[in-house]
């Protein structure tokens, strides 16, 4: 897991990134965040859409963007814990900070009764009682709380019912003029009761009471609260009573489903499935759910033990993490891509799915790694700083004239092909390899990798790296390059990438990807120079894709 597997940060000077101990990456794109460093300092880079970095005073415009980190001085020295965003990205986006003590800010378009209103710096938010804020969720209009005794507060738009303070209305009678911009304590049948978590759906909210009890409340249009009813809202808490048997210990909303974690490590989903969201695949059409909703809740990813799960307010992403470590996904990938039932991600963390995935690109919730990832242990920071150090190496790499020092004990250790090379080949005493066919950077950057385990290269050095990976067999360090590709895929690359992998057995899932991102991107695919350059095999093939895509996407339409 690293903060530049997410790319507003990637382009952060490495020095910098060295001194945060949280961060948060939001934005329809991904191309907003906000950083908390060692001492105690908040910062913000990026678009600042609708003054959701927090900049601006009354007298500026909203379109104060920055390419460099940018100090908040409102949020500084508050010791804030981490951050929140709501907002449905096309008329703003909000954000809520909340600090240690139990304070919470927000600004940016606020989730009050209209858009209209916002705010361009962090503003405290004012309850009518005491109230220290243990956790925050929010949807496309709204907000909720929790507070450290169990209770929960509501307080933005309420068109669909999402803040579960009135009595039960008609669709008529919703509209945004039911909102309120004050937090007010949600009652009904949770009233009295204490609250162990929260989470928001677009325009949703769900709760779990202590002892694992789920009740949810708001938009209902494709079933996301589970009560296996068919009004389209209810504006009150009501029961998920069929899951009373089950305790349920964790909650996650996406844009109109759900996912429920129990005491027991299994899953439920209840929702949208129109995207698979629920990870039921569809033996018809494969691009589909075979249902497009479950009213009430059935079980996820049978046979597999899960301990943390994870979707996005505004998304169709499922993210859960086995017993054995392993990340699953499901649902909507970034690339237009829909994985019907739970597969192997391969990622090395929810967050990491979330970065290369996930669409619209926000982090789960803050990361909070890095400061304890600079204080790693002794063996590790000395590893990293005695790479190219000619002074301590026992070996010269030569590639077009350029040396490279290094450690033949590190090289067999890591790496199954320089063992075999140095064991076979290196003459006794000799000091020197020669390694041709190999640009100079793609060697450097796979020794790197040997002594640091990471890869921070272009989408171009990385396909030079994915055949390099092949040749020396290396499955990690593939799985490496094809993920730095997915990551940083364009429409302008992704004509050159597509016909490139069509050419070698070894990336024919990267091909796949590459063929659906493609499809997805069609209208500005064919107007990109790598297009015009592809051949009668290559165009056909994608054409024949292009008219499947279509006649799916009718059928889809037409049901």
């Amino acid at each position: 897991m690293s903060l530049r597997d997410w790319p507003v940060l990637r382009q952060l000077s490495p020095n910098f990134l060295t001194t945060v101990r949280i961060a948060f990456v939001f934005g329809q794109k991904g191309n907003a965040a906000f950083m908390i460093t060692g001492d105690d300092k908040v910062y913000s880079v990026g678009k600042n859409i609708s003054y959701c970095l927090g900049l601006n005073d009354d007298d500026n415009d909203d379109d104060m963007s920055t390419a460099v980190p940018s100090l908040n001085s409102v949020l500084s020295n508050k010791n804030v814990d981490g951050f929140t965003c709501g907002g449905d990205f096309d008329d703003g986006i909000f954000m809520i900070a909340r600090l240690q003590n139990g304070d919470i800010y927000q600004w940016g378009s606020l989730p009050r009764t209209s858009y209209d209103e916002a705010s361009a710096f962090p503003m405290r938010v004012e309850f009518d009682v005491e109230v220290k804020v243990k956790a925050v969720a929010c949807g496309f209009s709204h907000c909720m709380i929790l507070s450290n005794d169990g209770r929960v507060f509501t307080w933005g738009d309420n068109e669909a019912g999402q803040l579960g303070h009135s009595e039960q209305l008609s669709p008529s009678q919703y509209s945004h003029s039911n909102g309120t911009s004050t937090p007010s304590e949600v009652k009904g049948c949770i009233e009295g009761k204490v609250v162990i978590d929260i989470s928001c759906g677009g325009r949703f909210s769900v709760v779990i009471l202590e002892g694992g009890k789920v009740c949810s409340w708001g938009f209902n249009h494709r079933g996301q609260l589970g009560i296996n009813s068919k009004d389209v809202h209810s504006s009150v808490p009501v029961l998920v009573s069929a899951l009373n048997n089950v305790v349920i210990e964790k909650i996650t909303c996406g844009v109109s489903h759900v996912l429920a974690l129990s005491k027991k490590h299994e899953l439920y989903g209840w929702g949208n499935n129109s995207m698979s969201e629920l990870g039921i695949p569809n033996p018809i059409n494969q691009r589909r759910g075979s249902s497009r909703m479950c009213r009430r809740p059935v079980e996820c990813g049978k046979n597999l033990r899960f301990v943390d799960i994870c979707a996005s307010y505004a998304g169709a992403l499922s993210v859960a993490q086995c017993e054995s470590g392993e990340i699953y996904m499901w649902g909507k990938m970034s690339s237009g891509k829909i994985v019907t039932q739970p597969t192997d991600s391969q990622c090395d963390s929810i967050h990491q799915v979330f970065a290369f995935y996930a669409s619209p690109n926000i982090m789960p919730k803050p990361m909070r790694h890095v400061l304890e990832a600079k204080r790693r242990t002794t063996m590790s920071r000395t590893l990293e700083s005695e790479f190219g150090n000619p002074n301590n190496a026992d070996l010269t790499i030569c590639v077009d004239n350029r040396e490279i020092h290094v450690h033949q004990a590190i090289l067999k250790m890591r790496s199954a092909y320089f063992k075999s090379l140095l064991s076979r080949w290196l003459k006794e005493n000799e000091k020197v390899v020669t390694i041709k066919g190999k640009s100079f950077a793609a060697v450097e950057a796979y020794l790197k990798y040997i002594y640091t385990d990471r890869l921070e290269v272009n989408i171009e050095l990385a396909v030079e790296l994915l055949q390099l990976a092949d040749e020396y067999g290396d499955d990690s360090f593939k799985l490496l390059c094809e993920q730095s590709i997915k990551r940083d895929l364009t429409t302008e690359k992704v004509a050159d990438l597509f016909a490139f992998t069509r050419k070698l057995e070894m990336c024919q899932d990267l091909n796949k990807f590459c063929l659906d991102y493609a499809l997805n991107h069609a209208e500005k695919l064919i107007n990109s120079q790598g297009f015009k350059k592809w051949d009668l095999d290559t165009m056909t093939a994608f054409t024949v894709e292009h008219v499947k895509k279509k006649k799916t996407d009718y059928s889809d339409d037409s049901s």
